[in-house]
């Protein structure tokens, strides 16, 4: 009794709708979903008049007759067809981060169209009414589900009644009425459709789609990622909802008939005797119908869904290392990347998309993403570490160094073109690639030109900085001052070019010599001093007057804009040399006499060449040329 219940729980198991092969790790799974699908229509072919068989039986029963009536059909059709879908992967490709190399084939099975007639109508037989209402059933094979066309035919033979039409008593005759009808079947079908949905732990993996099937057997490839997302454990489910199909088509029915009859004798106390039998007279094909659309057969079979098994957890810490790493320069930022070396690259099982990448660097700084970039304040080999992590909590941690040059240092002239032989002012200007470094980072030396160097003093910020120094020149001239500054990462620089500064002084002992603004271009000759000064001198706002010989007492250092003043002749009294080789002079617009006292404006202040020959007496006239505007 026990092994009767084991064989039927195992038929049981067999006869499963969803059925499931076993496999070794590794190994082809095969998990299969069943739809039988069935579906039905009816049509009515046709309902006509009705005559045929002349039927002539001799001795004893001496009959001559034949039969006519009206006869009606109606056929119901309908379909039934098996399908399956095989499900094919390996179960190593359930894992998380792996991909779920699944086909999906479907099979159309064993199908047949089902016909039933219903025949009904009266028939008038040797003088007999005879009415009748007769259904039965016909199978047509291989002809329940075309994918896209199929034909079939199939003849099927009804008796409509079996009657006694003469009785004599000691002898009777049975007499039986056949329809054959032969059924021609055209049909079409659009496929099978299913919608399908693929889940990992009740998330889609693949976007639901219905999925429509024109052949047998045809395989779709239905391989979808499983995202390390979906926490291990949970089941992989392939589910197809309601299958449905279409089929259309047209009847051509074939009517034809037989007719047979069969004599008895009676005999008392005895089985009756068979005398003999009359026909079968047959009458195929007596009419065909035109062919006939039935209506759509819908077929349908419930959804089926399957667990094709539990996902496992990842094992593949991420895949990755560093980028190359590029030389990089103090307070500028350095681009760092991982890369990864799985298969065509890929940094994890899991994707990029899940991981998180956590940067430290040597300097406190931190930093996320996959290529982000830092700055080094200072140069040097400078350390770091990231760990990438994915969603299931493996990591692969990388060290890396990065090498950090000194940032480049360029200086470029910003002294005055035009000094006093005090100078006190900015020299040079100097820009470094690191625009995070502070002032202590620099020694600036400043070469004046003349044998003598100092120290500068720098100001500024943000990569950008002023040198400036104070020194006192012992004569006049043109001098070329240069300027060195070393960083302590140990870059250095020296200006581009030389920085050329004019030095030059005013007159000995206070008060400026005086030359006309009309004459005191750059490169023009002038008079200074001397007899002739007031027509020498053009001055744009009047002509001078001759008291007038080119030397102003006051004030004591000329400036731009200011008033100057002074007394007619040499009584001033205007130096007594020597003069400066270069040396300072008021360029005016208007010199003008009131009483003892002649005065005018500055708009400008020039530098002067000067010539050999001047002494304080008009008669020796101080000359020289124009070479520099001070202001």
């Amino acid at each position: 009794m026990l092994g009767a219940r084991i064989a039927v729980a195992l038929g049981a198991a067999v006869a499963a709708v969803i059925l499931s092969t076993g496999a070794a790790f590794g190994a082809t799974v095969t998990k299969t979903l069943n739809f039988p699908l069935s579906g039905n229509s009816t049509t009515n072919i046709f309902d006509e008049p009705f005559s045929c068989c002349h039927i002539v039986v001799g001795d004893p029963l001496n009959i001559d007759t034949d039969i006519h009536g009206g006869i009606a059909l109606d056929v119901k059709t309908s379909a039934n067809a098996g399908t399956h879908n095989d499900l094919t992967f390996t179960d190593t490709n359930l894992r998380q981060g792996s991909t779920l190399d699944l086909s999906n084939t479907f099979t159309r099975d064993s199908q047949s169209l089902g016909v039933d007639y219903t025949l009904s109508g009266d028939l008038n037989v040797f003088g007999f009414d005879l009415t009748y209402d007769k259904t039965e059933g016909d199978v047509i094979a291989n002809c329940g589900l075309p994918l896209t066309s199929d034909s079939c035919s199939d003849t099927k033979s009804i008796t409509l009644f079996d009657f006694t039409p003469i009785d004599i008593g000691v002898a009777y005759l049975q007499v039986s009425f056949n329809a054959d009808i032969t059924t021609s079947a055209s049909i079409t079908g659009d496929g099978v459709t299913s919608h399908r949905t693929l889940t990992a732990g009740g998330t889609d993996v693949k976007t639901p789609t219905d999925l429509t099937f024109t052949s047998t057997p045809q395989t779709l490839d239905e391989s979808a990622p499983l995202p390390c997302t979906v926490p291990a454990g949970q089941p992989v489910n392939y589910a197809m909802g309601d299958e449905s199909s279409h089929v259309n088509g047209s009847l051509t029915e074939g009517f034809g008939a037989s007719v047979q009859g069969d004599a008895f004798l009676r005999v008392p106390l005895a089985p009756d005797v068979h005398l003999f039998t009359v026909g079968p007279f047959g009458f195929p094909n007596l009419f065909d119908t035109p062919p006939v659309t039935f209506n759509t057969i819908t077929l349908g079979a419930p959804a089926q869904n399957v667990d094709l098994g539990t996902l496992l957890p990842n094992e593949t810490a991420p895949t990755v290392a560093m980028d190359t790493i590029p030389t990089g320069t103090e307070g500028n930022p350095v681009q760092l990347n991982v890369t990864g070396t799985g298969p065509g690259g890929s940094l994890s099982p899991c994707g990029t998309s899940g991981l998180t990448f956590a940067w430290s660097f040597d300097d406190g700084g931190t930093a996320t993403g996959q290529s982000p970039q830092h700055t080094f304040a200072e140069e040097g080999t400078h350390t770091g570490t990231v760990v990438v992590t994915d969603p299931t909590g493996l990591s692969t941690t990388l060290s890396f160094s990065v090498p950090v040059v000194d940032a480049p240092l360029t200086l470029s002239c910003a002294t005055p073109p035009v000094s006093l032989q005090a100078f006190n002012g900015t020299v040079a200007a100097l820009q470094d690639g690191n625009p995070g470094a502070p002032l202590s980072d620099f020694t600036a030396t400043i070469d004046w030109g003349d044998g003598s160097t100092s120290s500068g003093t720098l100001s500024g910020g943000g990569g950008n900085y002023s040198i400036a120094g104070a020194h006192t020149y012992a004569s006049t001239g043109y001098f070329d001052v240069n300027v060195h500054v070393d960083d302590e990462g140990g870059s250095s620089a020296d200006t581009t070019k030389p920085c050329t500064v004019l030095v030059f002084a005013f007159a000995p002992g206070g008060g400026s010599f005086v030359v006309g603004d009309g004459s005191s271009g750059i490169g023009n000759p002038v008079t200074f001093w001397g007899a002739q000064w007031a027509g020498q001198n053009v001055l744009t706002d009047g002509a001078a007057p001759a008291a007038f010989k080119g030397y102003a007492k006051s004030p004591a250092s000329p400036t731009c804009g200011a008033t100057w003043t002074t007394d007619p002749g040499n009584s001033a009294p205007p130096p007594a040399g020597p003069l400066p080789a270069y040396m300072g002079v008021i360029s005016t617009d208007s010199a003008t006499k009131s009483g003892s006292q002649i005065s005018g404006t500055t708009p400008h202040v020039v530098v002067v060449q000067t010539n050999p020959g001047y002494a304080p007496n008009p008669g020796h006239a101080g000359t020289g040329n124009v070479v520099a505007q001070v202001c």
